[in-house]
């Protein structure tokens, strides 16, 4: 008896759960929506609204692509080389400042020599 024979026996159903009927059209909707309502103010220095208002020529665009899985295309891996007195890290990471807090930190114990 071939695997083939027990894959045909299987009966999948799948359940895609509460968002299967989510569209890449949802997505871009709900994406739009919230980039209306107003975010945390970081820094505000001279008046944008006015300068942009002002401007002798204004250029506007939108770029949309489908909604896709976010899948690293990076090596998930990562080399560290410690020294006595600093490390050196080679990662792939969309996060660096995680990256150098961690590398920061001190060691854990069982790591000490």
């Amino acid at each position: 008896m071939g695997g083939e024979t027990g894959l045909q026996a299987l009966d999948i159903r799948w359940d895609d759960g509460p968002n299967e009927t989510i569209s890449t059209a949802d997505v871009v909707q709900g994406l739009a929506a919230a980039a209306q309502t107003p975010g945390v103010v970081v820094r505000n220095e001279g008046d944008a609204a006015a300068a942009v208002g002002g401007a002798p020529r204004k250029i506007e665009s939108v770029y949309e692509v489908p909604f896709l899985a976010h899948a690293a295309m990076e090596p998930i891996n990562c080399t560290v080389h410690v020294r006595p007195d600093h490390c050196e890290v080679w990662t792939g990471t969309q996060v660096l400042t995680r990256a150098h807090r961690g590398a920061a930190r001190p060691p854990v114990s069982r790591w000490r020599r």
